[in-house]
């Protein structure tokens, strides 16, 4: 799915600690934002850096 720019929508989340010591931590996705992207579990989400910003982009299905 591609979004355009009449349907963005702004998200927050908040960053959960892993709870293993590490450092690490991890965010949970509202339902509804998983919905609109078509994002299941198992997916495979590729993270990069671009202008300052995180992008998000699904790598299968």
């Amino acid at each position: 799915m591609s979004l355009t720019d009449n349907s963005l929508s702004k998200w927050e989340v908040t960053l959960i600690d892993a709870g293993d010591g590490s450092g690490d931590c991890y965010v949970e996705f509202p339902k509804e934002l998983l919905e609109k992207l078509d994002w299941h579990e198992g997916d495979v989400i590729n993270v990069d850096i671009v202008d300052e910003q995180l992008l998000l982009t699904k790598v299968n299905g």
